[in-house]
């Protein structure tokens, strides 16, 4: 977990450089910030692993040129090892002058092109039985909870299968669209069903290099009264300054709580929620940041087009399972949940 991210460390070219990235569930493929672009060489790639020197590897091949996050780049196919996976002519864009952030991006979402698709690439490669991947933490984000600890969460990759220890009560598979934008039941505050406006359906997107949680105005008033007095001025909603909200998301059986206690923040005397982001009621897609991601199990099949969730279990157990059918072990399509007129959304 870097600061407001999943941060990974790949190995990248011949000999291996070090490189760290933003391990992304938002995007889909490899961009770097070169280490002779004008941003480093101007001290703007300030992490001592962001970039990535192309004169120092022997394996890089050149392909073409094109733009990216905010810069012109180069692209090439290189050898670039993860997770103790290795692909020795994976697509890799490096910028020239700068990217947004000048921090590298491992994009993992769905991509339909083998060679810039690191798990599809992996699959195609029968390095793995099929193209999907899985992510568990081994404790809980909390922003600022995480930060005053002072020290990084874990989060588990593994590619071609699953945990099952660490999960526990019902796996719900939802499918997605749009990059991995994820139909969902409802989102509960204190067991609460929220609604939401608009005809079209919410969706829920599970970005690893997202900042907070999105929800809209009304389900922030709505945990603003069931943990405070429900005022809100000019710096956001209140809530009790020893309240300890929580907001639960809600996939057929699965029920993924959310608690909130470390967004609470006190000014001038009043406390209020700020660690979330608050958005209009139209916006038809929330972002689901790490503090939402780390309190499941998800499993992310790039071949079927859907994601598996669990309830997150924090264990030193492990029961690795490699996926090579298309279901899941145990998993209930969302379909089959039975909704209720108050589950809709």
């Amino acid at each position: 977990m870097g600061e407001w991210f999943y941060e990974a460390n790949i190995l990248v070219g011949t000999p291996p450089q070090n490189v760290s990235v933003v391990f992304d569930t938002g995007s889909g493929q490899l961009w770097l910030p070169g280490t002779n672009s004008t941003a480093c060489r101007a001290g703007n790639c300030t992490h001592p692993q962001a970039g990535y020197d192309v004169g120092k590897s022997s394996s890089w091949r050149y392909t073409g040129e094109n733009n990216h996050w905010g810069g012109t780049g180069i692209v090439g196919a290189e050898v670039v090892s993860y997770a103790g996976q290795e692909l020795d002519s994976f697509q890799t864009w490096v910028s020239l002058d700068q990217m947004r952030n000048n921090y590298g991006i491992f994009g993992h979402s769905p991509n339909k092109d083998k060679h810039s698709s690191f798990v599809l690439n992996l699959a195609k490669s029968k390095k793995i039985p099929r193209a999907v991947y899985s992510l568990n933490a081994e404790e809980a984000i909390d922003y600022r909870g995480t930060f005053r600890r002072g020290k990084p969460i874990v989060n588990n990759v593994y590619y071609g299968g699953f945990d099952s220890a660490k999960y526990e009560g019902p796996l719900t598979t939802v499918k997605y669209k749009g990059g991995y934008s994820m139909d969902f039941t409802n989102i509960l505050v204190d067991g609460q069903k929220m609604t939401f406006q608009g005809k079209k359906k919410k969706t829920i997107l599970p970005d690893t290099g997202g900042l907070s949680l999105q929800f809209p105005n009304s389900t922030v008033q709505a945990i603003s009264e069931r943990y405070g007095d429900g005022q809100y001025d000019r710096l956001g909603w209140h809530v009790a300054c020893d309240s300890q909200p929580v907001v639960t998301y809600q996939f057929g059986n699965t029920f993924i709580p959310v608690n909130l206690t470390y967004e609470v923040r006190k000014q001038d005397g009043i406390c209020r929620l700020i660690g979330v982001d608050v958005v209009s009621e139209d916006q038809e897609q929330f972002s689901a940041g790490p503090m939402f991601i780390s309190r499941a199990l998800m499993i992310f099949d790039n071949d079927k087009k859907q994601i598996t969730i669990g309830k997150a279990r924090y264990t030193d157990e492990s029961k690795i399972v490699e996926l090579h059918g298309s279901k899941v072990p145990g998993a209930v399509n969302i379909k089959k949940y039975k909704k209720k007129k108050s589950d809709k959304n």
